[in-house]
């Protein structure tokens, strides 16, 4: 059975759904496909952030990518290039 595609529209909508694939996760689970499932989502949003944070690096040098601006919603202003 083919799974629908999910589009992830912000960092929050991928959060979100991480925390329902946990939330799935059913009791009568053995513990280590619990512990799997937590391992999995510690990870997802540990990347999640990861991503935000290095693409914050390379948008304060300049790089711009429009799909993960919108991704990321990134809202701040690179710092001004003031030469000392």
């Amino acid at each position: 059975m083919n799974k629908p595609f999910i589009p992830l529209k912000s960092l929050a909508d991928g959060q979100r759904w991480v925390e329902k694939s946990i939330n799935e996760v059913e009791e009568s689970s053995t513990s280590i496909a619990r512990g799997n499932a937590r391992i999995g989502a510690v990870k997802a949003f540990v990347g999640l952030y990861r991503l935000a944070m290095d693409y914050a690096k390379l948008a304060i040098r300049g790089a711009r990518v429009k799909e993960l601006d919108g991704l990321v919603k990134l809202e701040f202003s690179p710092p001004s290039q003031e030469t000392k």
